[in-house]
């Protein structure tokens, strides 16, 4: 076959290599039954005469894309663009594309993303959950829409908020050690009296942070007093309300961990507004690790979830199930160590020995 020859097809390819067309398309397209060396001969041949897989054809005659759906609540939220980018690396190693959805944290809006990456005929998707947070049960109406998914047979992977009765790979951070690590470091810092902005409860990521915070007091001999505990919302204006009562108490906290850093923003701001020093005389960590901590005054200490090794772990594990299938594979769930970030909201040394 002439190098100039245009209009390669896998058939021009399959007689030059000795091969059957079949197998050259398996070869092409990174198939786990088709051995390393042969791969190697095929992709060597086709770099030779530039030819380029058909994805068209690909897709017509398999029902497949190379595409995986990617489904997350807001994109405009730090931990999962970063996340979304982890995703998106490991998807392009592989030459799979993503398609993106947001929920927009409606659960109808879910519903209509899952249809539509179904009916795109999909590979597989990566999905964190959209719980009702005003049900009752804040997971039912989610994890019925993600039945849909298992019941076509579309691999599936979880990732941070999860259905957790779902028998689909999982990856997740831990959120106990998350509150256990913060709540210590305070602690440790000399705090004697600990607040906990601790969110939305009902939820199972908050919870495990609240509890954290209680086995963290625990194993240190503190008692845990429920009135140093405010449930709400996570935003900034909650974390602002929230600490403008802890302050008014006749025995104010001394040290404020947050379960995410919007909260704890909202502490701080009331506390600056008024004359409170941080961390001078309130200790704050939050939750979440956001890039814009470094550049708060005071910068603001918190717990790094690591939301781009979870997309890349989420979309591995995903690829792994679409292209080695295995017959009654074992679900996983991949736990994340979560990591203390210290800067100044939360240490009287860092404070002196770098202002501002």
């Amino acid at each position: 076959m002439s190098k100039k020859k245009t209009n390669v097809t896998v058939h021009d390819l399959a007689r030059e290599l000795n091969l059957n067309a079949s197998s050259v398309s398996r070869a092409l397209n990174d198939h786990p039954r088709i051995s390393v060396e042969t791969k190697q001969r095929v992709l060597k041949l086709a770099k030779k005469y530039n030819y380029k897989l058909n994805k068209a054809a690909y897709t017509l005659r398999t029902g497949k894309g190379k595409t995986i759906g990617v489904i997350v609540p807001r994109i405009n939220r730090f931990f999962f663009s970063n996340a979304i980018h982890g995703i998106e690396e490991i998807a392009a190693s592989q030459d799979y594309n993503v398609i993106i959805c947001q929920t927009l944290d409606s659960t109808t809006k879910e519903m209509k993303s899952i249809k539509a990456l179904l009916g795109d005929k999909v590979d597989g998707i990566v999905a964190s959950i959209t719980p009702d947070v005003e049900a009752k049960n804040p997971y039912a109406k989610c994890c019925a829409n993600y039945k849909e998914v298992v019941k076509s047979q579309t691999p599936l992977v979880f990732f941070n908020m999860v259905c957790e009765d779902f028998k689909v790979s999982k990856v997740v951070v831990d959120d106990e050690l998350g509150g256990f690590m913060g709540t210590e470091h305070l602690i440790q810092e000399g705090a004697k009296r600990i607040a906990l902005l601790s969110g939305q409860t009902h939820l199972n990521i908050y919870y495990r942070r609240l509890e954290g915070y209680k086995r963290a007091l625990t194993r240190h001999g503190y008692p845990i007093d429920e009135s140093l505990i405010l449930d709400g919302d996570l935003t900034e204006h909650a974390g602002y309300e929230c600490t403008r009562k802890l302050m008014a108490m006749q025995n104010p906290p001394d040290a404020i961990f947050a379960v995410t850093d919007y909260l704890a923003i909202g502490g701080i701001r009331f506390l600056k507004r008024n004359g409170y020093e941080v961390p001078g005389d309130v200790l704050v960590c939050g939750f979440m690790n956001e890039p814009f901590n470094d550049l708060l005054q005071p910068s603001l200490s918190s717990i790094e979830q690591h939301s781009h090794q979870m997309g890349q772990t989420a979309a591995e594990m995903l690829l792994d199930e679409v292209m080695r299938p295995k017959k009654n594979a074992t679900a996983q769930t991949v736990v994340l160590t979560p990591e203390l970030m210290t800067r100044h909201s939360s240490s009287l040394e860092k404070s002196v020995l770098t202002p501002g």
